[in-house]
C-alpha cells in the first residue's frame, strides 16, 4: 500500500530534495519518465503510476477523440465541486514518477479541456510534487471547450515547480473542479519552452488502456521511460 507515503520530502513547501527510494509498488510497476538533455519531461495523463480516488471523486478514463491518444482522464463525478484546501485528503490524485536531471525552476504546462457545461466550471486543476501541493502550481486554468495547453494560475503567474537537486520525484495532479478533462503534462527547465501539437502526439501510448477507477488506489503498468518530445 502507498497510503500516506511521500516518495520524497519537500523543502520549504515548493522545492524538493530526494531523500528515499521510491516505494516498491511504484518501482515495480512503472518506469519513471526521464527528463531529456534539454530539460523537458512529458507525461501522458493515462500513463500514471497510481491514482487515488477520494470520496465520491476519482480521475476516470474516458474516450475522447480530441485527446492525444484518444483517451483522457476526467474528474468524476461531475457535481460542481471545487477543492482548494485539504487536497491530500479530499481531492483525487494522479502520480507520475519523473527522473529529473536538472535542478532549479521548472515551468509547468497542462493539456486540458474544460467540462462541457456552461458557467466556467470544470476548467482548473492543481499540480504538486512528491504528494504535496505546491503553491506556485495550484489552480492552473485557461482551458476551453477545445483541448489546449495552459500554464497560467488563477493568480496570474505561470505555473512553476522548484527542484532542489537532480533525482527521482513524483509529479502529482489533483482535481480542483470536477468535470475537468486532463490529457497530459509537460515540465521544462526553460521559460521559453512552449508545447506544440506534437508534444503529446509523439509520446508513446500506454501498452494497455487504463481501467476505470476503483475504490482503492490502482497501480497501472506503464511503458518504459520515454524521451520527451518538444
Amino acid at each position: 500500500m502507498l497510503t500516506g507515503l511521500c516518495l520524497l520530502a519537500l523543502l520549504g513547501g515548493c522545492s524538493a530534495t530526494p531523500k528515499a527510494a521510491v516505494p516498491a509498488a511504484l518501482t515495480g510497476q512503472a518506469a519513471p519518465v526521464v527528463q531529456d538533455a534539454q530539460g523537458l519531461a512529458v507525461v501522458r495523463a493515462t500513463a500514471f503510476a497510481a491514482r487515488w480516488p477520494r470520496g465520491q471523486h476519482a480521475w476516470q478514463t474516458r474516450a475522447n477523440a480530441a485527446a492525444a491518444g484518444g483517451v483522457n482522464l476526467v474528474a468524476l463525478q461531475d457535481v460542481n465541486t471545487t477543492l482548494d484546501a485539504n487536497l491530500e485528503t479530499l481531492s483525487p490524485r494522479l502520480d507520475y514518477p519523473v527522473q529529473f536531471v536538472r535542478a532549479g525552476t521548472h515551468y509547468v504546462w497542462v493539456h486540458g479541456q474544460a467540462a462541457p457545461q456552461a458557467g466556467g466550471n470544470g476548467d482548473s486543476l492543481h499540480v504538486g510534487l512528491n504528494q504535496q501541493p505546491v503553491r506556485s502550481a495550484r489552480r492552473i486554468t485557461g482551458f476551453g471547450s477545445l483541448y489546449r495547453w495552459a500554464n497560467r494560475t488563477m493568480g496570474g503567474p505561470v505555473a512553476t515547480l522548484s527542484v532542489a537537486a537532480p533525482g527521482l520525484y513524483t509529479l502529482n495532479v489533483w482535481m480542483r473542479e470536477d468535470g475537468m478533462r486532463f490529457d497530459g503534462l509537460a515540465v521544462s527547465s526553460s521559460p521559453r519552452f512552449v508545447p506544440t501539437a506534437t508534444t503529446l502526439a509523439a509520446a508513446p501510448v500506454p501498452a494497455a488502456p487504463a481501467p476505470p477507477s476503483s475504490p482503492a488506489p490502482t497501480i497501472i503498468s506503464t511503458p518504459a521511460a520515454f524521451s520527451a518530445q518538444a
